[in-house]
C-alpha cells in the first residue's frame, strides 16, 4: 500500500520545481528602446525618458552615452541600438554609407554653441587671454566632435576675431589636457587643473554657477553644433524610435532642450 506520508512531499516537491522552471510573466518588458547618444545629451535625455513615458509606460528606454565617434564605431562593429543621437553630422553619415542608416531615417533635432569658460581665480577675463603665454587650457580632444567644432572657433577666430594672426597656434600651444568629452574639459576648469576651456554652452551646468566663469562669445564669431539622429535599418521598434524622435523635434521637445542649455533648430 502507497505510504502517503511519503508520497505527499515527494508530489509538492516536483510541483514547486515545476513551478520555478515555468516561464514567468514579468510585470516589466522583457525589451525596450536602446539609444546611444552624444555625451553632452546625458542630463536633458533624463526629462525626455520621463516625458515619453507618461504616453509609453510599457516602453523602457535603455541610453548608452559616449563621445559621438565611438558610438558609431561600437554600432559598425555590431553593438545592439535602435536609435543614434549624434553630436554631429560625420559620426551619421558613416553609417548612412555602411548602408546601416537610409537618409529618410535621419536628420537634424537639435543645435549647440560653444562657450569659453574660466576658474574664477585664473587670469583668462577675455578671448585674448587664451593666447597669453603660461595660460593652461584644457580641450575636448580633436578627434571628438566637439573638438573639431572648437578648431572651427579657433580658426574664425583668428581670420575675424582680430586676434592676431597667431591666434589659434598660440591658442593650442597653451593646451595642457585633451579630454574625451566636454564635462571633463568643464571639471579640470572647476577644479583648477586649466585655467579656461571651450565647451559647448549646455554643459555649464546649474552646478557649475560660481564654479567657472563665462566669457561669451559673440554670435558671429561662434559656431553653431548641429545635432543629428538617425534610426538604426536593423531595429524592430522602428515606430517607437519614431514616436520618440517625434516628441524631440515636436514644440514640447524643442522647449525641454532650450531649458537645457542647447539651440532650437532653424
Amino acid at each position: 500500500m502507497m505510504n502517503l506520508h511519503r508520497t505527499v512531499p515527494l508530489i509538492l516537491a516536483f510541483l514547486l520545481i515545476m513551478t520555478a522552471c515555468a516561464p514567468q510573466q514579468s510585470a516589466t518588458p522583457s525589451s525596450g528602446l536602446v539609444i546611444m547618444a552624444a555625451t553632452s545629451l546625458s542630463e536633458c535625455m533624463k526629462t525626455f525618458e520621463s516625458e515619453y513615458q507618461k504616453t509609453n509606460p510599457d516602453m523602457r528606454l535603455s541610453f548608452s552615452f559616449a563621445p559621438s565617434q565611438q558610438l558609431a564605431q561600437q554600432i559598425l562593429h555590431g553593438a545592439t541600438v535602435d536609435l543614434f543621437l549624434s553630436a554631429d553630422d560625420k559620426s551619421i553619415q558613416a553609417l548612412v554609407e555602411k548602408g546601416m542608416i537610409t537618409p529618410e531615417n535621419s536628420g537634424q533635432f537639435i543645435a549647440n554653441r560653444l562657450l569659453v569658460i574660466a576658474n574664477p581665480h585664473s587670469p583668462v577675463v577675455r578671448l585674448l587671454d587664451l593666447s597669453k603665454p603660461g595660460v593652461k587650457i584644457a580641450l575636448a580632444s580633436e578627434e571628438s566632435p566637439a573638438g573639431k567644432y572648437t578648431r572651427q572657433l579657433l580658426d574664425k577666430l583668428t581670420v575675424q576675431g582680430n586676434l592676431g594672426e597667431n591666434y589659434k597656434e598660440k591658442v593650442l600651444q597653451n593646451v595642457v589636457s585633451y579630454e574625451g568629452t566636454v564635462r571633463s574639459v568643464v571639471t579640470k576648469v572647476e577644479l583648477g587643473e586649466a585655467d579656461a576651456g571651450i565647451v559647448y554652452q549646455s554643459d555649464v551646468y546649474p552646478s557649475s554657477i560660481g564654479k567657472v566663469r563665462q566669457i561669451l562669445i559673440p554670435d558671429s564669431l561662434n559656431i553653431t553644433a548641429v545635432y543629428y539622429y538617425g534610426i538604426l535599418n536593423t531595429t524592430p521598434r522602428q515606430e517607437e524610435a519614431r514616436k520618440f524622435m517625434e516628441l524631440l523635434l515636436s514644440e514640447k521637445g524643442q522647449n525641454i532642450f532650450q531649458g537645457c542649455g542647447f539651440l532650437p533648430i532653424q
